[in-house]
């Protein structure tokens, strides 16, 4: 696992610390840039050499420099959203500083894995972020408070000016005993009983010591009458009368102070929201991230979300997408911290648009976005219980389970007579037939580590963490789980489940002659490499056999049989019965594109192609009809996309009756045989010669005639 952010010292910033710890000059932080860019994946060294950053959408000012030790500073750096042009995320951050001389150079820089979104808030609310960073002497660090935040010496003399020094307070004012040697001697003081001769009338009213006030008679009489007319009405149906209106009163035993918990663990999956597009990312085998489902909120209102994670030297994480009333992703707030280890809780308080950011010690703070209508809460839990909670809320409360997660006490309030007491239960037992399991012998959840452990060694029924052991399943790691059941001492199974990548296997052993034997192990079958049915090429897959009503050129993709009833527009190739025998195969590739072809008992094979723009059927043909002898049905064949007319036996004359044409006949070209008559010829001295000629001239028709005066 990888921090979420890290700072690293330019070579710039290390030449000045170098200066510093060498006591040549001080150091003063000045200010942070911020920027848009994203500099995570850049190499240290290439983030030392850089002297500034671009797309700078603002600067940070220094509000606070913090000695933590002699080499370690703390740099709080706040930025003032209101002096932003526009909503932005931040990247990335450079630091810097200046030595005695004034020169200012880019010190550090901080880049950040998952970014922070700016608002531009023109209320004046701050974004604040602490940076610490290493420097050779933190007493060579100046510490400048920001003047703003001082009052000039004209300002608070004149402002002095409204007061009385000490000496003038004594001058213009007398002591106690002078004051009351000039009182009249029958006022009425404080701390002693007085007597009133006649009666007083106090314009604001008596009090006694602690501010209350006394009633008088009139006040009591209008207080009676008041409680009387405003007295509470029990109505004996669950409900009250207050001042004539029916109401509902608190219920201690089902109703809650404060908001519900949005998050019930039943909402939850496997994943977490991806930072640039908000889509879910397949949870990290280690992390084991969750996110939650779409849960909406009402962004003119604050929420809480709380986030309790049990980390052993890992870190922790959480990431908040923000998400339009479409569902469609607008941004995500997300922070890590560096790796820890304990149980770590996260505050994140959501704010409305433009509502004023106030810090809170350990609470990170977010506003949302304009147009929010859904979040998605994820988070790391490195496999451990969820505990996460999301309120709507503007005080800050403790963690509570969801609803949906909790026994309510309703349904825990049962009378007694559905309540079975142990001598009944006892008594119901014996009539059951079978005797309870003992406890000791069922088959717990509860996974026992072993360590270098032989597992033909493991034969006691339970579940089972085998580091570094042998004899398990071979495409196993540590952190395969395995489960024994044994049938008998002699004969039982071994079952592996592999948590890393989900591979299933099993392995069984049975015992003989005193000696135990284990089979091999069985990886079960990966579903995701399993042919089904619907990835099979549907025109392997025979259908049913076609009837009369059925058309060959309207079928969805498949075979189909053909039995002796011809069906519409199939090829007429049969034996001319009527009747035919053979399979239609369908093939498409779309609704544009698309095959049928017959084949009959008879060796005839026929294919219609629909195809083109607009589609349309070619028309029955047979395959590679170009190359092969096809007879047109009106006395031609068609060679090679030539015709003929072929041999008349009625009009061929045998050998015995033409007699032998000699060379002189064709080189005459006076042979005539019926229908044939040469009309051209070439005598051919030789087979060399004759195979010269045959090759320049392949479709020629060649009559080779025997010379028998030369052989």
């Amino acid at each position: 696992m990888v921090d979420s952010s890290r700072t690293i010292m330019t070579d710039a910033g290390f030449a000045l610390e170098t200066r510093v710890r060498a006591d040549e000059t001080k150091m003063q932080f000045t200010r942070a840039a911020i920027s848009t860019d994203d500099h995570f994946s850049d190499t240290d060294d290439a983030l030392a050499k850089l002297t500034e950053l671009s797309n700078i959408q603002q600067d940070g000012k220094v509000t606070a420099v913090q000695v933590i030790n002699t080499t370690t500073v703390y740099v709080q750096v706040d930025v003032n959203q209101a002096e932003s042009k526009a909503d932005y995320q931040m990247r990335s951050a450079a630091l810097y500083a200046k030595d005695d001389d004034g020169t200012e150079v880019l010190y550090g820089v901080t880049v950040l894995q998952d970014p922070v979104f700016v608002h531009k808030d023109a209320d004046g609310s701050y974004l604040g972020f602490g940076i610490n960073t290493t420097v050779g002497r933190a007493s060579n660090v100046v510490v400048v408070v920001d003047p703003a935040n001082m009052v000039t010496q004209q300002v608070f003399e004149g402002t002095m000016k409204n007061y009385y020094t000490k000496a003038e307070v004594d001058v213009k004012f007398v002591t106690d005993d002078d004051f009351a040697s000039k009182l009249p001697k029958n006022i009425a003081t404080t701390d002693a009983a007085n007597t009133f001769a006649k009666s007083q009338t106090l314009a604001g009213g008596a009090t006694d010591g602690k501010g209350n006030a006394y009633a008088t008679t009139k006040d009591v009489a209008t207080g009676l009458n008041n409680g009387l007319s405003t007295k509470v009405t029990d109505n004996h149906d669950g409900t009250e009368q207050l001042n004539g209106v029916q109401v509902q009163p608190f219920n201690k035993l089902s109703d809650t102070i404060g908001g519900r918990n949005l998050l019930p663990i039943s909402n939850y999956s496997s994943g977490y929201v991806q930072v640039s597009n908000g889509s879910i990312v397949p949870a990290d085998g280690t992390a084991k991230e969750v996110v939650s489902d779409f849960v909406p909120v009402d962004i003119t209102q604050s929420y809480y979300c709380q986030i309790i994670e049990q980390v052993n030297n890992n870190q922790v994480w959480f990431g908040i997408g923000f998400y339009d009333n479409n569902k469609q992703f607008i941004s995500r707030y997300g922070l890590g911290s560096a790796t820890v280890t304990g149980t770590i809780t996260s505050v994140i308080r959501m704010l409305p648009t433009g509502f004023p950011n106030i810090s809170i010690p350990n609470v990170y703070t977010a506003s949302f976005p304009a147009n929010t209508t859904y979040v998605r809460v994820s988070f790391r839990t490195y496999g451990n219980p969820i505990q996460a909670s999301l309120e709507k809320s503007s005080v800050l409360s403790d963690w509570t389970p969801a609803p949906e997660d909790k026994v309510n006490v309703s349904d825990m309030r049962k009378p007694a007579s559905d309540v079975a007491g142990i001598e009944e239960v006892n008594a119901k037992q014996d009539k059951i037939g079978y005797t309870p399991a003992d406890d000791s012998k069922v088959v717990h959840s509860t996974v026992t580590i072993l360590n270098s452990t032989d597992m033909d060694t493991v034969l006691t029924a339970g579940f089972y963490q085998s580091i570094s052991g042998t004899n398990g399943i071979p495409s196993g790691d540590n952190w395969t789980i395995y489960q024994v059941i044994p049938l008998s001492s002699v004969n039982g199974v071994q079952v592996a489940y592999e948590t890393n990548n989900a591979i299933l296997g099993m392995r069984s052993w049975n015992g003989g002659s005193g000696k135990i034997s284990f089979t091999s192990w069985v990886q079960f079958a990966d579903d995701s490499k399993v042919v089904h049915n619907s990835e099979i090429d549907p025109s392997v897959m025979v259908k049913t056999t076609l009837t009369a009503a059925d058309d060959v050129l309207n079928l969805a993709d498949g075979t189909y049989r053909v039995w002796q009833v011809v069906p519409k527009n199939l090829p007429a190739i049969g034996d001319g019965s009527g009747s035919d025998w053979g399979y239609v195969t369908v093939k498409s590739i779309s609704a544009g594109t698309r095959w049928v072809e017959y084949t009959n008992i008879f060796r005839r094979r026929r294919i219609n192609v629909y195809s083109g723009s607009p589609a349309t059927w070619s028309g029955w043909y047979m395959p590679n009809e170009n190359s092969v002898v096809k007879d047109n049905g009106d006395s031609t064949v068609t060679v090679d996309g030539r015709k003929f007319v072929p041999a008349d036996t009625d009009h061929t004359i045998p050998v015995s009756e033409a007699g032998v044409a000699g060379p002189a006949n064709f080189a005459a070209g006076t042979l005539k045989v019926d229908d044939l008559e040469v009309l051209g010829a070439k005598v051919f001295s030789d087979t060399e010669d004759y195979k010269t000629f045959a090759a320049a001239h392949p479709s020629a028709i060649t009559i080779v005639t025997h010379d028998t005066s030369t052989s």
